[in-house]
């Protein structure tokens, strides 16, 4: 087997090789997996790939990965994030926002930090907090995870002058639970800055801690439909019961997303009252199919083997 997947990788690199050629969507497989030899090769030919190429291959290899749990191409798309090309460079960082290798790491911290594009600096944000999810898991040792958090931290306390930089950081950093988390988020609450505040509700969402529930309560009152959405949202993250009430106001909301969202929250939190409401709402024909679905997750919860569903079964 690993002499045939050799083969056809060496195939695969000679049509690269040959300008003008053609190849099936089939033939990029033999750059799953590829050893530290392989990849070398691959950096080889992968300059003289024209720019059109290069997103071609890159795109069937994001695809293909998405299609497929039997193939991992993390090694080239990690191999591509240094193109010249931004929208190579940001293509293949979005591929690699899945990936678990660690080897990612270095370079993301290095982009983060160094790259000229905030679009790509967002892109390696995005990527890099993949590893943050590992470290909560327990899958992630410590070192590895104090590189990040520092590198985000300090993004963060030099006031980075991209916006949209910060608001990633931010909302990345809701998921390290240590002292500074809270106070980053406090200072983007009340920064006065819209986008800065959808993102520090964001953030809360991903802490889990119900210290912020009166937060996202008085937000639900607010004038913007968009903060009404993120305190909605954050509410069935937290998962707080005494938030249902006040959701429950909102499936009258005048924003239809607002009023969409307080259904789902209602599904996340469930609980009678919550379950209740939901019922009305499926009288609804706006609201049917999100209720449906939010009843579902509560039934799921209240009974995630299914013992009820098999009893049921049983009576017929």
């Amino acid at each position: 087997y690993i002499h045939h997947k050799s083969m056809e990788f060496q195939k695969f690199i000679n049509k690269l090789n040959k300008d003008g050629s053609v190849w099936k969507p089939a033939d990029i497989v033999a750059l799953s997996g590829l050893t530290k030899h392989e990849i070398k090769q691959f950096k080889l030919v992968w300059p003289k790939l024209t720019t059109i190429k290069k997103y071609d291959l890159v795109e069937q290899l994001i695809d293909l990965e998405k299609d497929s749990a039997s193939v991992d191409f993390s090694s080239v798309l990690i191999s591509c994030i240094h193109d010249d090309d931004i929208g190579i460079r940001k293509a293949s960082l979005i591929g690699l926002s899945q990936c678990e290798d660690r080897s990612l790491i270095k370079p993301l911290i290095e982009i983060i930090e160094n790259d000229a594009s905030y679009e790509i600096r967002i892109a390696a944000i995005i990527a890099i907090s993949g590893f943050v999810t590992m470290y909560q898991a327990g899958k992630l040792g410590s070192g590895d995870f104090e590189k990040i958090r520092k590198c985000l931290f300090t993004i963060l306390s030099e006031r980075e002058d991209h916006i949209e930089v910060q608001c990633r950081a931010i909302e990345v950093v809701g998921g390290i639970l240590d002292s500074s988390t809270e106070s980053i988020i406090k200072d983007a609450y009340g920064s006065g800055v819209l986008e800065l505040k959808k993102s520090s509700i964001r953030a809360m969402a991903l802490t889990s801690d119900i210290k912020w529930v009166q937060l996202i309560i008085d937000d639900m009152e607010d004038q913007s439909a968009e903060i009404r959405y993120e305190s909605v949202t954050t509410a069935g993250m937290v998962g707080d019961e005494t938030i249902v009430p006040y959701l429950i106001d909102l499936l009258q909301d005048d924003d239809s997303d607002v009023q969409l969202a307080a259904i789902s929250s209602l599904g996340m939190i469930g609980g009678m009252i919550a379950k209740m409401a939901l019922n009305k709402c499926l009288e609804v024909d706006d609201f049917r199919e999100a209720a449906e679905l939010a009843l579902g997750n509560i039934a799921f919860d209240d009974d995630p083997m299914g013992v009820n569903m098999m009893r049921d079964d049983s009576n017929f």
